[in-house]
Order: structure tokens, then sequence, then C-alpha cells
């Protein structure tokens, strides 16, 4: 009774793991082609007549966040809002002489400071506002991207982002991330998981107008932020995924483009990898509340509702089960060669099938998402791309450490979280700020 209850469990969660998947991936590389971009394109340095204001909370930003500010003041109607989250590094005093007349430093002091993102990114909102109303601003006309302090934008990106709002529907776009410091292996693994994973899943949820918002590169229209009951961004460890949730609510589109993206430092660390993970997990899993509301909401479309809910079910229904079920089949596998030999009934072909079987449900989605990484980088390999797929497999155990870890936290009531730290990439960069910030003194 029990071996039958596992044997349907592990049909139900593999089912449901590769369906998910492939539809996932099928739907996104259609998007990808008809866009006439399978890899980075020449850059078009389009025309918009959108105000944009930049957004970033930063806490102790010193090392990357000078290049940030200095290339987005450069950007055509664009203003930077810095939010000095308490930093003790100097960062905001960087921002400024980095940003010029054309980037606002909010300071935050302790005990206001240091309370996470969301309230951070709503300080800044209230002086992004003050500033929108005294230069007579169209909210529908004025686009707030929420970037981190070590994002960088592809060129031209706000020529292909700003056409988007043209659709007075859509009310945000999230744009696909690239790794920059991608050469160790920890780092080209999230590459593969930003550019090919995830890239190919939110254009294929451009279809139901649902694309997750992210951290950094997300774009959203002022006036669809004012429709929010509250503040824009929540104390969520994901305030960015519960942003998008609730536009989806207020029956406002949200959209990606191929045509830009957004590049990040990776994490470099695999013990801070875990962290970074559990805090996204548990955010990802506490948003499942809102599953009940999606149902049922009146503005938000069928396919919009479905397809979040069985985003926001993923930890639930697939991670957690199969962190289990994946263990107790190889072990099964490994006990049965031990103590039982050769099954009886099918003898070497039947034992030969099984380990494929096995061998299929544990590396083929990543096998599939080497081949994807190397159709949107073709520096990698079709041999290259085949065996780091297999290497993917690390960054399995890291997503299963981190659900269990965010089980036990959500058990415990425990809600804070541990910023991301960042790395020095340009010794130049870096010259650059301290002369800024000297020549402020």
């Amino acid at each position: 009774m029990i071996a039958a209850v596992e044997h349907g469990l592990a049909v139900f969660v593999v089912g449901f793991g590769l369906a998910y998947f492939f539809i996932g991936v099928i739907l996104g590389y259609v998007r990808l082609r008809r866009s006439g971009s399978g890899r980075h394109t020449k850059p078009v340095i389009a025309q918009h007549d959108y105000a944009v204001f930049f957004l970033l909370a930063a806490l102790n930003e010193a090392e990357v966040i000078g290049e940030t500010v200095r290339r987005l003041a450069s950007e055509p109607h664009a203003t930077v809002i810095v939010v000095d989250d308490g930093s003790s590094d100097g960062t905001g005093d960087i921002a400024r002489a980095a940003g010029g007349g054309r980037c606002l430093v909010v300071r935050r002091t302790m005990p206001d400071a240091r309370n996470g993102k969301g309230p951070a990114l709503n300080a800044g909102f209230a002086e992004l506002l003050a500033e929108a109303h005294r230069r007579g601003l169209d909210p529908s006309r004025t686009l707030v991207c929420v970037m981190d302090a070590d994002g960088h934008l592809s060129a031209g990106a706000l020529g292909h982002v700003a056409p988007l709002f043209d659709d007075e529907s859509v009310g945000g776009a999230q744009l696909a991330v690239r790794i920059r410091n991608r050469k160790k292996l920890i780092c080209r693994l999230q590459d593969i998981e930003f550019w090919a994973l995830s890239a190919l899943s939110q254009f294929a949820r451009v279809s139901f107008g649902n694309v997750s918002l992210g951290g950094n590169g997300q774009f959203t229209r002022l006036s669809a932020l004012l429709e929010l009951d509250g503040e824009p961004w929540s104390g969520s460890l994901t305030e960015d995924l519960d942003l998008a949730i609730r536009m989806t609510l207020a029956g406002r589109k949200l959209v990606s483009t191929p045509l830009a993206w957004v590049d990040q430092q990776a994490v470099t660390s695999w013990r801070r990898l875990v962290r970074q993970r559990t805090r996204w997990m548990q955010g990802h899993m506490t948003c499942g509340r809102y599953a009940p509301k999606l149902l049922t909401s009146p503005k938000t479309s069928n396919g919009a509702a479905i397809e979040t809910v069985l985003y926001l079910s993923v930890p639930w229904i697939l991670v957690l089960p199969w962190s289990i079920l994946y263990h107790a089949l190889w072990a099964q596998t490994i006990v049965n060669f031990v103590h039982v030999g050769l099954p009886i009934q099918g003898g070497v072909l039947a034992v030969t099938g099984y380990l494929i079987f096995l061998y299929v449900i544990s590396f083929l989605p990543m096998i599939v998402a080497g081949f994807i990484y190397h159709q949107r980088d073709r520096e990698v390999g079709w041999l290259k791309a085949f065996l780091i797929g297999h290497l993917l497999i690390a960054g399995f155990y890291v997503g299963m450490i981190a659900v269990w870890r965010a089980v036990f936290r959500m058990i415990r009531g425990r809600t804070g979280w541990d910023k991301t730290g960042r790395e020095t990439e340009d010794p130049a960069a870096k010259a650059r700020q301290r002369r800024l910030l000297v020549g402020q003194h």
C-alpha cells in the first residue's frame, strides 16, 4: 500500500514537473524566435517620450553604486533616486557625486533604516511622487524602474521597454537577467538559471500577461502603482513577487522583451547562495496566500490566474516532495542492487530500463537547460552545454536545501534576511568613486 502511494505520488510530481517545465520552455522559445533575438542582438537606440525614474535601495553598496548611478543618470529623460538605507560606507555620497544633478539621495537612519528592501523602496517612492508632482508629470507616461546597486542595463534598453507601455493595460515589464562575472562554475550556473531557464519562463508568461517582477530591471507604470491599495512594495521577503501578484489582481498586464536585459553580479559563495535562495523560497512560499484571491478575482484573466497559482505552488507540490522522492528512488535502487540483485523478471533489460528512467527524470530538464543556454550564448558549444547541464544538479541541491530551510524558518516565525554582498569588479571604477568622494569633502 505504502509503495503504491509512493509510486503514485512520484508519477504525479514527475508528470507535473516535466509538463510545467516543457510547456514553459516551448512557449518561451517560440516567443524568443519570433522576436528575432535568439541571443545578443545589435543594440537599437529608439526614442521615447516617457519620464523615467530609477529607484535603488542601497545599503553599504560603495563597491558598485558609483558605476551603476553614472550609467543610469546618462539615460535620456531619467532621474535616479538612491535610498541610502543607513549605510556606513559612504554609499549616498558616492551616488550623489556619480549622478550629479540627476541623482536624488534619500537618507534613512535607524530605527527606520535597515528594515528590508520594501520599506526602503517606499521611502524613495515618496520622494519620487513629490518630484513628479513638482514637474507636473503625467503618471500614465511615467515609468518607475527598480534596479539593484550592481545592475547595468543593456545598451538601448529603454528604447525597447518604453514601447511596451504604449498598451495602456500594461502595468509592468521585467527584463531578463544576465550574470557578468560568469567565469567561475558557481557564477556560470547562476547565469544559466537566469539567462536560460528564468528568461524563457518569463517570455512564456507574456502569453498570459503575468510575468513575474524581479528586484532588478523591474519597470512599472506610475499610474498603475498609484492604483494599488497602500504602498507599492510590501515588507515581504520577496517584495517584487508580492507587487507582481497585486498588479495581476488589479487586472494589469505584466510583460517582458527579449530585446533588452539587465546584468548583475553573481553570488560567489555557496553558503551565501543558499542564504539568498532561502529568502527567495520563503517569500515565494508565503505568497501562496494569494491563490484564493487570484482564482476569484473578477479583474484577473483565467489564464493569468491559473498560471500564477501553478507558479506559486511549485515549491509546495514539486520541490518539497521531489526532494524526498528523488532520494527515495535512488536509495531503493541501491538497496535492490546490494541486497536483492537483478530482478528475476526482465533481468538486465529491466535494470537498464529503470536506470535510464532515473537518469532521464534526474537530468533531462538540466540537459535541456544547457542546450537552451547554448542557443542564448554561442560562446558555449554543444558539448560544453551538454556537460554543464549535468552540473546544474548543484543548483538543484541548493534549491532543495533552501526550500527546507524556508519551511523551518516559517515554522519558527523568522522573517529576517541577509543582504547580498557585492564585489569590486573594475579597479578603475573604484578609483573613480574614491576621487568623486574626496571631491565632495
